[in-house]
């Protein structure tokens, strides 16, 4: 999962005018259906780490991806969306850390995506305030737990994020955010990418079976 066979496949989600492909969803369901068909963990692996250049590259603000698509590169993002970590807004920044379980990819990332709760604020229901954000990953530590019997090359270690100060722009909420690049595939929301990836995978390991 190195080289230039990785620096292809992680541009499939990502949008254009980051230097991604925008892929439509059907080539992704054909790419990610067929790698799960050969290779379960290569299937999952690919499923999963993809959706973290779609929704960096539309919903993160222009602090984040100045730094995570600096030089016109496709960041490589692993970690995992339940809220297992906390945040303290401190003016423009949040103060943040974590403990996540199931980041699939994340010895191959170079930045690690956590859920947050945002302690005192809430969300237009009344919910505490859920959002999802970035931090590089030399802040992170892995625990390297992944004794399993299957899908033991996906490298789904539990993870840890050290307490650091993150700008507001590496973080987003999930179910509200704003779409602020890339075209008509993004608009189908955050849920759309990770459906997706995680369908393609099933139909590929199900036509295995």
């Amino acid at each position: 999962k190195s080289g230039s066979w990785q620096a292809s496949h992680s541009r499939m989600m990502a949008p254009r005018e980051l230097g991604g492909s925008e892929c439509h969803p059907s080539t992704i369901i054909d790419v990610v259906r067929e790698l799960a068909y050969w290779d379960g963990s290569t299937g999952w692996y690919v499923g999963a780490t993809i959706v973290g250049e779609a929704v960096s590259g539309a919903f993160l603000g222009s602090k984040a991806v100045a730094a995570m698509y600096a030089g016109g590169s496709i960041p490589r993002i692993a970690g995992q969306a339940a809220p297992g970590g906390k945040a303290i807004r401190e003016g423009d920044h949040l103060r943040v850390s974590g403990k996540y379980s199931f980041a699939t990819g994340c010895p191959t990332a170079n930045w690690l995506v956590g859920g947050y709760l945002v302690e005192g604020e809430t969300d237009g229901l009344g919910q505490p305030l859920f959002l999802l954000g970035m931090v590089p990953r030399e802040t992170v530590s892995f625990d390297g737990n992944w004794q399993v019997l299957g899908l033991r090359g996906t490298a789904s270690y539990d993870i840890t994020v050290a307490e650091q100060l993150v700008h507001q722009d590496f973080f987003f909420q999930p179910f509200a955010a704003p779409q602020l690049r890339g075209g008509a595939f993004y608009r189908m929301g955050f849920m759309a990418p990770p459906c997706i990836a995680h369908s393609a995978f099933a139909l590929g390991v199900a036509r295995r079976a």
